[in-house]
């Protein structure tokens, strides 16, 4: 019972830092910058695009007091792009063929 009500509590909403009219002019602006990213570029720029697009979600949602622990499933996401622009394939993205390789 008690590890329940720890479980709850870690996602337990706080207070939000932005008014929420704010935060959506805000995340649709971000929004707006990704799309004309994702339309005109390769495959490199579209995923710096869907990058913005999340991360533009993850910190509106940050703002209005979501706990970083609801918003795991996510950031994760935002991490395996991030590790794609380092030429580190991400699992998340990346799946081994039956050889052991990654495509």
């Amino acid at each position: 019972m008690a590890a329940a009500a720890a479980r709850r509590e870690r996602h337990e909403r706080g207070p939000a830092k932005t008014e929420p009219a704010a935060a959506l002019e805000a995340l649709h602006a971000q929004l707006v910058e990704a799309s004309e990213i994702y339309a005109d570029g390769n495959t490199a720029d579209q995923r710096l695009a869907v990058l913005l697009a999340v991360s533009g979600v993850y910190d509106m949602l940050i703002n209005q007091g979501f706990s970083p622990v609801t918003l795991d499933p996510l950031f994760r996401p935002i991490d395996a792009l991030e590790a794609q622009f380092l030429r580190t394939p991400d699992p998340l993205f990346a799946e081994k063929d039956k050889r052991g390789g990654v495509r």
